[in-house]
């Protein structure tokens, strides 16, 4: 009997031990994430990379986080001049993460936008606030996050990305 007490007690605190590493991790972190954009029913349209950073406080599983990105693409047309379409947006994010090394992610927020397009001579800009949307997966350390997420940005704009969070 004594050693079965023993026993228990060692696989309680080897699963304690890996539970508490395995635990979402608390605190600020900063964001950095490559992406590319996927612009809807623009057939010819030229996807390019872009960059965009954030910040984020997470609560174990649920954090806040801001997202400032800039998608760029060129619409090739025939017979017309091409046109240049830049995307700046701003966004607040309630995020979800499943616990463990590995997790899924999912996030909803506002997200605010500034679009340019320009092409033969002529430019046009607009605005708009609207929600958006995304989900993943990562990998995370005591250190750092690597994810991998689609969201959609508006209505007919998504961003496949790939990025790191950087823990404090």
């Amino acid at each position: 009997m004594q050693k079965s007490h023993r026993v228990t007690a060692v696989l309680a605190a080897a699963l304690i031990s890996s539970a508490a590493f395995s635990a979402p991790q608390q605190g600020a972190y900063l964001a950095v994430k490559f992406n590319r954009v996927f612009i809807a029913d623009l057939s010819g349209s030229e996807e390019e990379f872009g960059a965009n950073f954030g910040a984020g406080y997470s609560f174990g599983v649920f954090a806040l986080e801001y997202e400032h990105a800039r998608y760029n693409a060129t619409i090739e047309r025939f017979f017309n001049p091409d046109i240049d379409v830049e995307i700046d947006t701003d966004a607040f994010y309630a995020v979800a993460r499943s616990s463990g090394d590995w997790y899924v992610k999912a996030k909803a927020g506002i997200l605010r936008e500034e679009v340019e397009g320009s092409g033969g001579g002529v430019t046009a800009e607009g605005d708009d606030t609207g929600a958006s949307v995304g989900f993943g997966f990562g990998y995370q350390q005591p250190e750092f996050r690597f994810e991998v997420e689609a969201t959609r940005v508006e209505q007919d704009v998504s961003a496949l990305s790939v990025g790191f969070n950087f823990l404090f």
